[in-house]
């Protein structure tokens, strides 16, 4: 039987796949001018904002792997082998300050306010009670005024016929801002290109937003806050009501349960403190919460990226941070 060869870079790519996503790693590397290939392939990252227990948890799970764990903020455990960071999103503004806009790619008219649709990318895999979550929605997005509107889905949802088939009854604009897995391939439902655009299509579309409207706490929201945008949250009860729906499948594991709802208490009450400041104010705070203080040089990303020596020497480096 013929041997099958994996090539480094697919191997790397594999290994390093959780990374790829929303182009978190392609960010760095550039920010940090490290090539894929010098990535070290034990270097694993979050996705979004957890709770301090999230991340305490992961941190115990990657040391034991062997894993070098690179959250947005400070582990509540001490570790060596787990070096905060900061958010990507903070790199990429850093990135495009050298970068001038090109009028070109440009693929999303200014809107007033962009509400939010309510993310259950898990549509792919269990069954939802679709046209009851659409109602729901209608009636959130009805309770605001809509002038000059449009409404924002995650690219796994943009993908249920069935579900955009509903929301396009509320004659809407309905944006998506690109595939976020850790495929760079261009995504089938529209020209925005894959993973490495999917942070620099956010920017462009939050740049043209006065107001962000969500129903549920997401990482979307303290992106749009370094921007200065005014986020408004719904009232607890509207999102009372829609979360049966989108979580179904965890009303069997009361431990899933509890996870879930200790994280969305968390972040609830991190919007509710957002959308009371004023614009500077929420670039502050969500900078803060994003994990500005946590930034590292190009310099000391580099060496992190890279696993050079002096990456786990001591906490002295590891806590080099960006000022």
């Amino acid at each position: 039987m013929p041997i099958l060869r994996v090539s480094p870079r697919a191997y790397r790519e594999v290994r390093l796949s959780g990374f790829l996503q929303y182009g978190h790693l392609d960010i760095l590397c550039q920010y940090a001018d490290v090539a894929f290939e010098e990535v070290d392939t034990r270097l694993v990252t979050t996705h979004g904002l957890g709770t301090p227990k999230q991340l305490a948890r992961s941190c115990a799970r990657y040391e034991r792997a062997g894993s070098i764990f690179l959250p947005w903020h400070k582990c509540p455990r001490e570790s060596k082998s787990c070096v905060p960071i900061g958010s990507p999103w903070l790199y990429l503004l850093e990135n495009m300050k050298d970068v001038a806009a090109d009028p070109s790619e440009e693929l999303f008219d200014n809107h007033a306010r962009f509400f939010v649709i309510p993310h259950s990318s898990t549509s792919q895999r269990y069954t939802r009670d679709w046209e009851t979550i659409a109602d729901q929605v209608g009636n959130w997005i009805g309770s605001v005024e809509g002038e000059n509107g449009a409404l924002l889905l995650h690219w796994a949802d943009f993908l249920n016929n069935e579900f955009v088939h509903l929301l396009r009854k509320f004659e809407l604009p309905l944006y998506c801002v690109g595939y976020g897995g850790h495929s760079n391939s261009l995504s089938s439902f529209n020209q925005s290109g894959g993973r490495n655009r999917f942070l620099n299509n956010t920017f462009q579309l939050l740049s043209r937003a006065k107001s962000l409207h969500v129903l549920e706490p997401t990482t979307l929201t303290y992106y749009a806050s370094t921007l200065g945008v005014q986020i408004f949250l719904a009232d607890r009860n509207v999102f009372e009501r829609i979360y049966p729906y989108l979580y179904p499948s965890t009303l069997g594991s009361p431990k899933k349960e509890l996870d879930i709802r200790e994280a969305i208490n968390f972040l609830w009450h991190q919007h509710e403190q957002l959308s009371k400041q004023s614009s500077q104010g929420r670039i502050a705070l969500a900078s803060k919460i994003l994990g500005k203080e946590y930034m590292h040089s190009r310099a000391s990303l580099g060496e992190i990226l890279s696993a050079r020596p002096k990456l786990l020497d001591g906490v002295k480096y590891a806590f080099n941070y960006f000022k």
